[in-house]
């Protein structure tokens, strides 16, 4: 939400909103975002969203389903100031789905009432994780991504979160290795940041591209933000 759009009697510190399907997928942005910008991370409160907005949606159940975030976003607005809200979305589909997705919530109404940033990653969230092998050996030394994703696409990967699940199984021998889990997401993602691996990444994925120009976006002014006391 823009700072001009402030709930009445919210007070405290500005904050972002990063919303999730998964509350995994929202601590992710937290990370990613502290990631691009030092000391943000402090500034952005991880939620999961009551409902996937565009994924089998239909004209007659869109507004519906807008509302019910819209409403979160206000709720959350009125108790503390939020200056931009980070909405993410699976595509479940390789690249370029992701722009449709992004497009059907960035130019939707509830973008127009609430400063909103789609996140979108094709296939899943897991398909960012092949960009930064080091940071999943770096969580789980055990860890070991192949190197035949390296210098590829990761938003062609199909069926992501499997792919990285075999990965592992193959590259990582050894008598009692865990296996992948969703919830060993954001401890990953959380080894880029204090790792300082964003700019280290070893593959390509315009759905993160995206992703890492809405963290530039001018009028959220991020990098002040994380900056303020």
């Amino acid at each position: 939400m823009s700072r001009k759009n402030r709930g009445h009697g919210a007070s405290g510190p500005e904050r972002i909103l990063a919303l999730g399907e998964d509350v995994n997928d929202a601590r992710v942005i937290r990370s990613l975002l502290g990631a691009m910008h030092p000391g943000l991370e402090k500034r952005v409160e991880a939620r999961q969203v009551p409902v996937v907005l565009v994924k089998n949606s239909s004209p007659a159940n869109f507004p519906s389903r807008a509302g019910k975030i819209a409403a979160l976003i206000r709720a959350e607005n009125a108790r503390r100031p939020v200056r931009a809200t980070f909405l993410h979305e699976d595509c479940d589909e390789v690249e370029p789905a992701h722009e449709r997705v992004a497009k059907t919530i960035e130019e939707s109404s509830l973008a127009k009432s609430h400063h909103i940033h789609a996140v979108t990653p094709a296939w899943e969230m897991e398909s960012w994780v092949f960009l930064w092998p080091e940071a999943v050996t770096a969580y789980r030394p055990s860890w070991k991504l192949s190197n035949s994703y390296r210098s590829r696409s990761t938003g062609m990967i199909a069926n992501a979160k499997e792919t990285l699940t075999r990965d592992l199984d193959s590259n990582s021998p050894g008598r009692g290795t865990p296996k992948y889990r969703e919830s060993d997401l954001p401890g990953i993602m959380e080894k880029v940041r204090t790792e300082g691996l964003i700019d280290q990444r070893r593959a390509q994925s315009r759905s993160f591209d995206a992703f890492r120009d809405a963290a530039a976006c001018p009028t959220c002014d991020l990098r002040t933000l994380a900056e303020s006391p």
